[in-house]
């Protein structure tokens, strides 16, 4: 075991974060490491959530630092504010116009 000196300030930080997630604080602390390290090559990939679960895929494709670019999800608002009307736009004009006499029954 080694001894690390922090401040008071982020000790106490340390504590209730652990806290909040049921960890002791090297618990807390070794699972903020292991996030931040690249994977190891090992090939075993440690699931702790529920097999079959969306949390378990997610867990897998984090360990495996899968890594989806471009972000859609975090776009969205982007791409619906500035290209999804010209994309509207260019549909409206290409569409040919709808026939008068109801041949489209």
């Amino acid at each position: 075991m080694t001894d690390i000196v922090i401040g008071e300030k982020l000790a106490s930080k340390l504590r209730e974060a652990a806290r909040l997630k049921g960890q002791t604080v090297e618990e807390f602390i070794e699972a903020i490491v292991d996030r931040t390290l690249p994977a190891k090559t090992t090939g075993a990939v440690k699931i702790t959530a529920p097999p079959g679960t969306l949390a378990a895929l997610a867990q897998a494709a984090e360990q495996a630092d899968i890594v989806l670019l471009p972000d859609l999800s975090a776009r969205s608002r982007e791409i619906l504010d500035s290209e999804f009307p010209d994309y509207l736009k260019s549909r409206l004009s290409s569409d040919p116009e709808p026939d008068d006499d109801n041949t489209n029954r």
